[in-house]
């Protein structure tokens, strides 16, 4: 199924999508830039803006990773502006987890 079938499948059937995706700051950039382009859930009289799941874990792959971290705020999480998925991957913290 491709990606955009299930949100398009949600929303026909006044369901919210909620994407469930963590490990890494790259599969959140990832799913951030996903749920930026979802419409407000679900379509009816009062929709909100798409939520994030988001972990709270100690996780050196999703908080030092990428250069500059993917933080919450009050609530909120900024969709990041650099190229590609918004991150530059930080190779020092691959290098320091690598197995040989």
């Amino acid at each position: 199924m491709r990606t955009h079938a299930v949100p398009t499948l949600a929303s026909a059937h006044g369901v919210e999508c909620i994407p469930h995706a963590w490990g890494s700051a790259i599969g959140l950039a990832a799913t951030l830039h996903f749920l930026a382009a979802l419409p407000d859930q679900p379509p009816s009289f009062r929709p909100m803006p798409p939520l994030l799941e988001l972990e709270q874990c100690e996780n050196p792959f999703r908080d030092l990773l990428s250069v500059d971290p993917i933080l919450q705020v009050r609530g909120k999480v900024q969709v990041p502006t650099g190229a590609g998925l918004g991150i530059e991957i930080n190779r020092s913290i691959l290098d320091r987890y690598r197995v040989a």
